[in-house]
């Protein structure tokens, strides 16, 4: 999974303008953890056979 940092703080700026982040690994580590959740939890509704579940 290929995520750019400087996307993710984007995302944050327009979310919450007047935040500061301080230690940008954590909440980068924070992030990536909550997607490989959802993802996990998405590749276990699909069929193995799915054309879709080897792209997850």
């Amino acid at each position: 999974m290929i995520i750019e940092v400087a996307a993710i703080f984007l995302f944050y700026q327009q979310l919450i303008p007047n935040a500061r982040v301080v230690d940008q690994f954590h909440v980068v580590q924070m992030d990536i953890r909550s997607l490989n959740k959802i993802r996990i939890q998405a590749m276990k509704t699909r069929d193995r056979t799915d054309e879709t579940y080897k792209y997850m």
